[in-house]
């Protein structure tokens, strides 16, 4: 009878836990990367019920590589979020989470059975980020479905020397499951790459927008001469604007000036 009572006790707790878990306004993801916290001590938050309507759902978490997390919307699953660590980066970045209730979907969305089911290998991939050279301004990522469902704004993440964040790519190249469209984010650690956060649309219900800015890719124009010949003129052209480059040409009695040449 004692231990009838004993083992009634211990499963009213289990169920209590994860009652709690459950029913906390919310939990965080985030990161640990050489003992510091680039996204706060408890992570980043996610609410559970946002004042749009929306809401984030527990995902899980994979060891220390990866965990995620979904967002809903009129029942629907509309996008996931994915924190995890950079590969060259493995042995100093562990992802952890708080107060979230591991095991309560699987990574293609579907209901999980309240345990971990995946491993570390499970992880999406996050190999070949290069160095940071360039400072870039702190990531924007939005949730639209003509309102803003959510906004995901590094701005608020905490100035700790030495760690710098940038979206590395806002496409539809993503090669994860699901994923429709996605903004690539990644940590970096005095410019080394330490963890990535991954924003996929997985519905055509909402869009997905950023402050992404695309790097300015360089090459050369050919400029057609009044002699009939032609003359190289470098540019620096930035995708979806209109962009101009400045070069050296010589002219046809041999005289060289600046000319600018726009896309």
């Amino acid at each position: 009878m004692r231990k009838l009572i004993i083992l009634l006790a211990a499963l009213m707790l289990t169920m209590s836990g994860v009652a709690l878990a459950n029913h906390t306004p919310q939990f965080g993801i985030g990161a640990t990367v050489n003992g510091a916290k680039p996204f706060g001590p408890n992570g980043v938050t996610y609410v559970r019920n946002l004042p749009s309507g929306a809401r984030w759902l527990d995902g899980d978490r994979y060891g220390y590589r990866c965990a995620y997390t979904f967002l809903e919307w009129q029942g629907e699953l509309v996008a996931r979020v994915t924190f995890v660590r950079v590969d060259e980066a493995a042995a100093y970045a562990r992802i952890f989470d708080d107060r979230m209730h591991e095991g309560l979907r699987d990574y293609d969305g579907t209901r999980g059975n309240g345990t971990q089911t995946g491993s570390p290998g499970d992880c999406p991939s996050s190999a070949g980020y290069a160095s940071q050279s360039e400072p870039a301004p702190r990531p924007v990522i939005t949730f639209d479905d003509g309102v803003t469902l959510e906004t995901r704004d590094y701005n608020g993440l905490p100035v700790i020397p030495g760690f710098t964040f940038a979206i590395t790519s806002h496409g539809t190249d993503c090669g994860r499951e699901l994923a429709l469209e996605c903004v690539n984010v990644v940590a970096y650690q005095n410019g080394v790459p330490a963890v990535a956060v991954y924003y996929d649309r997985i519905s055509d219900s909402i869009t997905l927008g950023s402050n992404f800015v695309s790097p300015p890719i360089t090459g050369a124009a050919q400029v057609l001469m009044s002699d009939g010949s032609f003359a190289d003129v470098g540019l620096s052209v930035t995708l979806g604007e209109r962009s101009c480059g400045t070069g050296i040409i010589t002219l046809g009695d041999g005289r060289e000036v600046e000319t600018t040449v726009c896309t």
